[in-house]
């Protein structure tokens, strides 16, 4: 009568090693041996990406003829001594760059040879490939300096060679300079410029662009910034609310800090709180760097 025992062949050649786990019946006939997956995942560059492939309680890692051990992928590599069987799997959904300004989503995953997969568990019959898909952004910020607006205007992320058209528009009594635009490549920023309103840029790469604006000639304009000097602390992103009015107009009011233009020089604008606070303030302080 035979009887089954489990064998660990170790085969060295030159910088290479491989193990085989093997369970063999004492009359040498082979029953069950273990498999090898290939795991990738790239996105739709055919690149790399630095995502996470785990396959849970599936390695016989001490050649005892169990299933008992985790293993995984960091981007590109093989996990070998796996029984056959269904396991469960998990997969990075999202992947970003040591700089931050390129990501990666998961999109698909694709099995070749003896390898299937289906709702998050992976069957292994033989041999085989997993890979994983993932789709590549850039991060785009759209800013803008004092004088105008931008549409659109903040931080996207862009799908690599998606476009993207932004406008300029300045504000009254300024008129638009240009674009400069900066785009990253590797470590290094490389920086252009445009004098067109509205530009249309290739997102192949992360990109700021930033709209610069500038006074009207004989123009001037005033910007308004509220500071509190004292230990009290407000939640970030509550308002301050300022009044202001010129030549003995009409009172606006607005949330600090905030710029008006189409001023000139023999102007006066009076400027005072426009609310209350949860303490008495002890001095008002109005400062400026206009001498006129």
């Amino acid at each position: 009568m035979s009887s089954l025992k489990t064998y660990a062949l170790h085969v060295s050649y030159s910088s290479c090693s491989i193990t085989l786990v093997a369970v063999i019946q004492t009359n040498s006939e082979v029953v069950d041996y273990t498999r090898t997956v290939e795991v990738k995942c790239e996105d739709q560059l055919g690149q790399k990406v630095s995502a996470k492939f785990i396959l849970y309680k599936a390695v016989d890692k001490n050649a005892d003829g169990k299933a008992d051990s985790d293993s995984g992928v960091l981007g590109a590599g093989h996990i070998y001594y796996i029984w056959k069987g269904k396991y469960d799997c998990s997969i990075d959904v999202t992947a970003y760059s040591s700089d931050g300004w390129t990501k990666w989503t998961y999109k698909d995953l694709e099995t070749t040879g003896g390898v299937s997969y289906s709702s998050g568990e992976l069957r292994v019959n033989d041999d085989g490939t997993v890979t994983i898909k993932y789709t590549r952004y850039y991060k785009v910020v759209v800013n803008h300096t004092d004088g105008g607006t931008t549409n659109p205007e903040g931080t996207f992320w862009k799908v690599h060679g998606d476009s993207l058209t932004a406008k300029a528009t300045p504000n009254p009594g300024y008129v638009f300079k240009k674009w400069v635009i900066k785009y990253k490549s590797g470590s290094t920023w490389t920086t252009s410029e445009s004098t067109s309103r509205t530009i249309t840029v290739t997102i192949d790469k992360p990109h700021i662009l930033t709209a610069v604006f500038e006074l009207e000639p004989g123009k001037s304009s005033l910007t308004v910034r509220a500071r509190m000097h004292c230990g009290y602390s407000m939640d970030q992103g509550d308002p301050i609310y300022v009044k202001y009015r010129v030549n003995n107009g009409n009172w606006i009011t607005k949330d600090a800090p905030f710029t008006t233009s189409n001023l000139k020089s023999e102007y006066k604008v009076e400027l005072k709180l426009a609310m209350s606070f949860p303490f008495v303030w002890n001095n008002t302080k109005y400062t400026t760097n206009d001498s006129r």
